[in-house]
């Protein structure tokens, strides 16, 4: 190698190394919501917990949801409706009750979670996927939920009025 080639090689060097090891991949998306425990709907006063039980799962499904799985024993329902405005769209809950610590004979709340999912065209095909929270904003979550929410609150009745 003469020195004008040696000297290629090390201006290249000097000028590419450097620059490669600074490169950096990509950054993923970032959620900048705060991670915490949702806020419960309702607290509500019951005197038979499986009668509130089916009374939460006929408000879920009279507002047009569909039970896709339930977990009775831990008070938990996913459902899920198409989404009118999309072609094959659709929205999801996830509802759950928890027993009030101070009074778990007489007390529970109830969570709701929801997320909207859209078919997007991705490498493998169409996929259902989710839409990311942070970019739903109230007044649709609101429009898709809202009577559920208010059916719920409803509830918050004392128990003798649930019969």
């Amino acid at each position: 190698m003469n020195s004008h080639q040696f000297f290629q090689v090390t201006i290249s060097l000097l000028v590419l190394v450097p620059t490669h090891a600074q490169t950096q991949a990509m950054a993923p998306p970032i959620d900048r919501t705060k991670l915490e425990r949702p806020f419960p709907v309702v607290t509500a006063e019951f005197s038979d917990i499986e009668k509130f039980y089916s009374s939460v799962r006929a408000k879920i499904e009279g507002a047009g949801f569909r039970v896709q799985r339930e977990d009775s024993r831990n008070g938990v329902i996913e459902a899920s409706k198409p989404d009118p405005g999309s072609t094959g769209g659709e929205d999801r809950i996830v509802v759950w009750i928890e027993r009030d610590l101070q009074q778990p004979l007489s007390k529970v709340q109830v969570y709701v979670l929801f997320g909207h999912y859209e078919q997007v065209l991705t490498g493998t095909g169409k996929n259902l996927l989710r839409v990311a929270g942070y970019a739903l904003p109230e007044a649709f979550i609101e429009q898709r939920i809202g009577d559920l929410r208010r059916s719920l609150l409803a509830m918050s009745k004392p128990a003798e009025k649930e019969r």
